[in-house]
């Protein structure tokens, strides 16, 4: 389920046909005599402030109920019998009733104001929206009149968000708002993604935009770039350089937005027509200014240099080898201009040797490294803000979280504030992502591990367990896991016994059960806290890994170099060391939401392990379950986008 806020759009003054101001915000709805009677016939005591909930659902209705909506829709809304408003839109008339409109904020706040449009007996609405349509305004009107059908509403959603902002049915704007996020997908991405941008429905509009965004995030790489070429750049730019995003690894984050670069490069040289066709129209509310030439229009919202920056400040080129450090310093884009530039090269190589040092020179008995800096972040390097609490957090929260907490602390610290609680940390933390596949075949206790991947000088990988916590709750967990520096061997088998799988090909099954757990309630901020969401310290056995250093062992999507090497750079020995996580993964809470889990510098032995258990993780594996449904095409997959941190 979604999770948004209820709360009343703030509207702008509005003006009556006489010319007077009208703010539908600030007055209630006030409840007409046949809204108490229809209250009255159902049984339940209807307020001001709960009517629209009830006047939209419209639950299991009585016979006499029903006959009266139709009977309300039939005579009065189809045929205008003793209708005593006449409303003129779309060059059409509408025979209407005062006491049925009055249901709209918009009209009950016209009718009760002092102005000559509160008694006159015609009304000419002014619906200038371009997105509002005849179809729509009917819709809306009759379910003033009691007529609610799904179906044509889901077909008209859009039209209907834009015509029920304008006269307020805030019930009919979460319908629609529902309604199009749930029929979102790779496929209408673009068009109901500029629909968004370029209205001004309040948090309707931020509610679909942070869908799309969260479909880029989690699906985008897997897209390609044909489902990026009509996204304004500057939010490309925002998804491509975030931790949320759904890539394997840093490298081909970086190859894909080269790809997209030079995309653009090309077709920015396409004709106008062409171009317009894959852009949505301009308006007077929009926040990029723009001249009459659609080459102007067209060059601010998809200019190459947001993702231009991304290449210079949006990767975490630290973690590369110095051999992809060596093909990105030779590669050029279309236009035979450098990638990304010679200092950032060679400020990342000098990082991944400062980094290397600290770890090395390090005594065995030092968990840190010493990477932990307090105070504002230095606005020429900038920073990255390292977890000060363990929390698990739902949607815009999840991905905008790290730029609020550089925003606030920022501010706190600038405002006279010790700096106590505030770290951040110059080193880029280590990304990756991936994909447990067919999930619901996996048994209780039962772990499956991912590819091991190697950062700055250990070896880690995730894997996933269904729990059962008491009698009746399955809990998935996921977890971060050490692995030991030694032993590691290549591994490429399946449990013969279970057809689960990784897209990364490699994994490794235990059937070791014993877990001690060392359990906290997690903290809530920021965001919609998931349902039992607990946090657990599990250490296990020795066990063998799949050694791919470096980056997860995964085919590429453009040009690329190999990233596994024979031996690892260097390797940390020591026993114990500080590190702080944060696990993405598309929230089973809401649709096109991101869970974030988020973890605090913790103190990792060899063979431990730290994660996190929830029931949402689990919820939609067991829905899959119970449904019967057992084919590989059907079945649910668990996407992580993995961040860590050494300090």
């Amino acid at each position: 389920m979604d999770h948004h806020s209820s709360q009343s759009f703030a509207h702008s003054p509005r003006s009556s046909p006489s010319g007077r101001s009208v703010s539908t915000s600030a007055l209630k709805t006030p409840i007409s005599t046949l809204s108490r009677l229809i209250a009255a016939r159902e049984g339940r005591n209807v307020t001001g402030d709960n009517f629209t909930a009830f006047s939209s659902q419209h639950p299991a209705r009585s016979d006499g109920l029903n006959e009266l909506f139709d009977f309300l829709y039939t005579r009065g809304f189809l045929e205008g019998a003793c209708s005593d408003i006449t409303i003129s839109a779309f060059n059409k008339k509408y025979n209407l009733h005062r006491l049925i409109l009055d249901r709209s904020p918009f009209f009950s706040s016209l009718f009760s104001g002092p102005w000559k449009d509160s008694v006159c007996e015609t009304l000419d609405l002014s619906l200038n929206d371009p997105n509002m349509t005849i179809e729509a305004f009917e819709i809306a009107l009759a379910r003033l009149y009691g007529h609610y059908d799904s179906e044509v509403e889901e077909q008209h959603a859009r039209a209907l968000l834009a015509v029920a902002s304008y006269l307020d049915m805030q019930d009919l704007v979460e319908a629609s708002v529902d309604r199009i996020i749930q029929g979102l997908s790779v496929v209408n991405l673009s068009t109901v993604f500029h629909f968004a941008m370029s209205s001004n429905y309040g948090s309707a509009s931020s509610r679909i935009i942070n869908s799309c965004k969260n479909i880029l995030y989690c699906e985008g790489w897997e897209t390609g770039i044909s489902g990026w070429c009509s996204i304004p750049t500057t939010v490309a730019a925002e998804i491509l350089s975030g931790n949320p995003f759904f890539v394997p690894t840093e490298w081909e984050r970086c190859m894909f937005v080269i790809e997209l670069i030079n995309w653009h490069i090309i077709h920015n040289d396409s004709s106008a027509e062409s171009s317009t066709d894959a852009t949505p129209l301009a308006n007077e509310n929009d926040a990029v200014k723009t001249s009459d030439s659609n080459t102007d229009y067209e060059s601010a919202m998809f200019g190459i240099e947001p993702l231009q920056n991304v290449m210079e400040t949006g990767i975490h080129y630290v973690h590369f080898t110095f051999e992809q450090i060596q093909i990105l310093d030779r590669l050029r884009d279309v236009n035979l201009n450098r990638v990304v530039s010679e200092k950032t090269l060679r400020d990342a190589v000098w990082a991944s040797l400062s980094l290397k040092q600290k770890v090395l020179g390090c005594f065995p008995n030092e968990a840190s490294i010493g990477l932990i800096n307090k105070g504002p972040l230095p606005e020429d390097k900038g920073g990255f803000i390292i977890p000060s609490t363990d929390e698990t957090t739902v949607g815009v929260a999840s991905v905008s979280a790290l730029a609020k907490q550089k925003s606030e602390k920022s501010s706190d610290h600038e405002a006279g504030g010790d700096g106590d609680g505030v770290g951040w940390t110059s080193f880029a933390p280590y990304r990756f992502s991936l994909e447990f596949k067919n999930v619901s075949k996996l048994r209780e206790d039962k772990r499956v591990y991912s590819d091991t991947i190697w950062y700055a000088g250990s070896y880690w990988n995730i894997y996933i367990q269904k729990v059962r916590q008491r009698k009746s709750v399955l809990q998935m967990g996921v977890y971060l896991h050490r692995a030991k520096t030694s032993g590691l061997t290549s591994l490429s088998t399946k449990d013969p016994d279970n057809d689960l799988s990784m897209s990364m090909n490699r994994m490794y099954f235990s059937d070791d059960n014993s877990v001690n757990e060392l359990v906290q309630e997690s903290d809530v901020t920021g965001g919609v806290t998931t349902n039992m969401s607990v946090r657990s310290n599990v250490v296990d056995a020795d066990i063998p890994f799949g050694a791919s250093p470096r980056a997860v062992q995964t085919p590429t999507k453009s040009v690329s170099t190999s990233q596994s090497i024979a031996m690892p750079e260097y390797l940390d020995m020591r026993p114990q060391i500080l590190t702080y996580f944060k696990i993405f993964t598309p929230s089973k809470k809401g649709k096109h939401a991101i869970t974030c889990f988020s973890s605090s510098p913790d103190y990792f032995n060899f063979s431990q392990s730290w994660g996190w258990k929830s029931t949402t993780l689990c919820a939609a594996v067991d829905e899959q379950h119970f449904s019967g449904e057992s084919s590989s095409e059907s079945d649910v997959n668990l996407k992580f986008m993995i961040v860590l941190g050494k300090v």
